[in-house]
């Protein structure tokens, strides 16, 4: 985006993978606290859950004061705070989200405050006192970019409608693979990544005898 003449900046979690190569660009400050540790969900005390709320809403304020962007742009907030998203929605900011996994669904499951407002059944009061924006209004608080139209859809079935959606497949030339000659699988496949059924780990057989690289 900085070739294309945009000043950008980057807020992110404090978490650092042990692989990491160099140095963080200049503009990338890793100062938000996230509710995913060691691959995992620990449970955190209601306690515990506001003052990570209120530390990751009190460093947005302070980038959005110093940096005035043009627009936001939400990206893999899985395991993040979802009250940013709603905090710049009622800033009335513009946003984009691009979705590339099914963080959109569940995010607001893994997101320990979110969590707590729900079975509370009070967000809006306990929002204005607390200071930490619920519920979260996915339909309006962005324009969403799906990977593909089998996730946006799959979004919407389980979020609702999503007026503003669209589409921005990841590019990948089709001119790389050919169709194969129908035959009866004999060959040993290796699925390098992890297991998860939204990987669509079901359909590699079928898919591997019809096509090959």
């Amino acid at each position: 985006m900085r070739t294309s003449g945009h000043d950008v900046r980057v807020l992110t979690t404090d978490h650092v993978e042990s692989s990491a190569v160099g140095a963080d660009d200049p503009e990338t400050y890793r100062e938000l606290r996230w509710y995913w540790f060691q691959h995992d969900f620990p449970r955190l005390s209601l306690s515990e859950r506001l003052r990570l709320e209120r530390q990751n809403q009190t460093v947005l304020r302070r980038h959005l004061d110093e940096y005035e962007p043009d627009v936001v742009a939400w990206w893999a907030m899985g395991g993040m705070s979802m009250a940013l998203i709603e905090s710049v929605r009622r800033r009335e900011m513009p946003a984009v989200g691009f979705v590339h996994d099914e963080w959109l669904v569940y995010g607001p499951l893994v997101d320990g405050w979110q969590r707590a407002v729900r079975r509370l059944g009070a967000g809006g009061p306990l929002s204005r006192e607390l200071g930490v924006p619920a519920p979260v209004r996915l339909d309006l608080a962005a324009d969403w970019v799906f990977v593909s139209e089998a996730m946006k859809l799959h979004a919407i079935s389980e979020l609702g409608p999503l007026p503003n959606a669209g589409v921005a497949h990841s590019g990948i030339d089709g001119s790389l693979f050919r169709e194969a000659p129908g035959h009866r699988w004999r060959g040993r496949l290796l699925c390098a990544g992890r297991i998860d059924e939204r990987k669509g780990i079901d359909l590699a057989l079928p898919l591997s005898a019809c096509y090959q690289a």
